[in-house]
This record gives C-alpha cells, structure tokens and sequence, in this order.
C-alpha cells in the first residue's frame, strides 16, 4: 500500500490541474478497494477458522463404523450451515472486489497513459 501511495503522490504532479485531480481520484480508488480486500481478508480468516474448529470438533465425535447421528453430532452439523455459508460469502466477495479493483487499475492507467500525453495541459 505504501508503493501505491507513494505512486499517486509522484506522479500526480505530472498532470494539469484537472487531470492531477481525476488521477488522484481513480488512484484513490483502487487504495480504497484494496482496504476492502484487507476487511475481506480479515473476515475470510475469521470464518475459516470457525469453519476449521466445527469440522475438528465433528471429527473428534465420529467413531469408525456406521452410528446413527448424535445429538451433539447434530448440533454441529446444524451450526455448520451459518459457517459455511459465512465462509462462501468472504471467498466470493474477495473474488468480486478483486475483479472490480482489477477493473478499477486498468481504468487508472488508461487515465494515466492518456493524459500523461498531456503533461502540463
């Protein structure tokens, strides 16, 4: 994050007034999207890790063999759902910012490549 701000702060000096402030602006938000990928991260962690210690724990509870489900069995699978679908949203959440940051990077180097062909315009 440092490189990327230290980026925007170099270069946006490079432009005139009005393209200094439309690349801060596409820069700022590709920062700001890659700190929601940091929250998402953060949350991805937190649910795998919940997701890990109900499995773990349903482990420690199956013996070898066929057994009929027991009830605390039964509690875990029943608090497995919430964690599962908790799990599911940070993965495909992580996924879709990225894209959209991925989108948002290929828009500020377009501004980037364009108005540097006018420097000081």
């Amino acid at each position: 994050m440092n490189k990327l701000a230290e980026f925007i702060s170099t270069h946006r000096e490079r432009f005139g007034d009005v393209d200094t402030n439309i690349f801060a602006f596409a820069w700022g938000k590709v920062t700001r999207r890659l700190e929601f990928l940091a929250i998402i991260e953060a949350r991805y962690l937190e649910a795998s890790a919940a997701f890990i210690a109900n499995t773990e724990a349903g482990r420690k509870l199956t013996k070898p063999g066929t057994h009929p489900v027991t009830p605390e069995q039964h509690a875990l699978q029943k608090a497995a759902l919430p964690i599962v679908t908790d799990l599911h949203l940070q993965i495909e959440s992580y996924y879709l910012f990225a894209k959209i940051v991925l989108d948002d990077i290929a828009r500020a180097f377009e501004h980037y490549f364009r108005s540097g062909t006018r420097i000081g315009a």
